[in-house]
């Protein structure tokens, strides 16, 4: 790990992929920059999870979600989060996709989401996320 960087509490991981959850966790254990991760399998328990964690008044810093799940996917999550207004300087949301549609970009830039990235996420892409957010100068 890098002595700079900072460790946070907590990242949610929102994928119905099993494999994919598997691999990202990989990715940040490797990397040390979280001392919890917790892995939903789609957006309603995600929603459920930071209802519980807010409660606690203990939200996760970082939420990976797909955009892609059934069930509810990573747009219904983001519409559902933004109404129960949570503090917004807590946690960030970064959406995880396969998909090359250009109406997926589109509709992630309607909505404001500005942090996306091709799945899967990898060391060089957890860097920049953790830089843009969580390294103080």
């Amino acid at each position: 790990m890098n002595q700079s960087m900072p460790k946070i509490n907590c990242i949610l991981l929102i994928d119905d992929d099993r494999v994919t959850n598997y691999l990202h966790k990989i990715v940040i254990n490797d990397m040390e920059v979280s001392r919890h991760i917790e892995i939903k399998q789609n957006g309603k328990e995600g929603l459920q999870y930071l209802a519980a964690c807010a409660k606690e008044g203990n939200l996760p810093e970082l939420v990976l979600v797909d955009l892609k799940m059934p069930v509810m996917d990573g747009f219904e999550f983001v519409d559902a989060y933004r109404k129960m207004n949570l503090p917004e300087d807590i946690t960030r949301i970064v959406m995880l996709t396969t998909s090359s549609n250009p109406k997926d970009i589109e509709k992630m830039q309607e909505k404001g989401i500005t942090d996306f990235f091709d799945k899967p996420l990898t060391e060089e892409k957890l860097m920049l996320l953790m830089e843009k957010y969580f390294v103080k100068e």
